[in-house]
């Protein structure tokens, strides 16, 4: 077995985080905040951590006066030190945030460019692995997906999120994932 870490949002919350703020952040404004929370994870035994970076695509970044690179460095710095020898660290890559097309505007090569920046900040910074979470469009995961694999040698877990009927919001069924997983 492999005990991956808890919520990083809602603890960032029970620990004052204000309404509204970027969780990301937290990485440069409170980053005793966020060891706080990966120390409690690996005292109750995960072997793996996530850095603060879910949601830390590029274009959001730039939107909040942030670039990849000052976030999932302080992300990996945090986390490494948080772990310690006793647990791994796993980049967090969550959805863009936007939509694709044809529902939006962003585009399987842009997915694609952002999530290939923060994987090779992610490995340069020292993650040991990649954890592409709670993607709900396929063409999306597998941007990140193909973006890892192709831009680092980063080991890498992905899932995705379904509802109560096996669909994501975008309507693809768990046998969907599994043929793009094995694409």
């Amino acid at each position: 077995y492999i005990i991956y870490d808890g919520g990083m949002g809602s603890m960032l919350i029970q620990r004052g985080m204000k309404p509204g703020q970027r969780t990301d952040l937290m990485n440069i404004n409170s980053p005793e905040v966020v060891e706080g929370i990966l120390r409690d994870y690996v005292s109750a035994g995960s072997d793996v951590i996530c850095t603060n970076s879910f949601s830390s695509f590029p274009p959001a970044l730039s939107r909040a006066g942030f670039s990849p690179e000052e976030i999932i460095s302080a992300a990996v710095k945090t986390a490494k030190k948080s772990a310690g020898h006793r647990a791994a660290v796993a980049l967090d890559m969550g959805p863009s945030g936007e939509f694709m097309e044809p529902y939006g505007s962003l585009t399987y090569d842009k997915a694609y460019a952002g999530f290939a920046e923060l994987a090779k900040l992610g490995e340069r910074y020292g993650a040991d692995l990649a954890a592409i979470a709670t993607m709900s469009a396929i063409d999306e995961f597998t941007a990140a997906v193909n973006a890892v694999h192709e831009n680092t040698s980063l080991p890498i877990f992905a899932c995705m999120t379904f509802n109560d009927i096996g669909k994501t919001y975008t309507g693809f069924s768990v046998e969907d994932f599994a043929k793009a997983v094995n694409d």
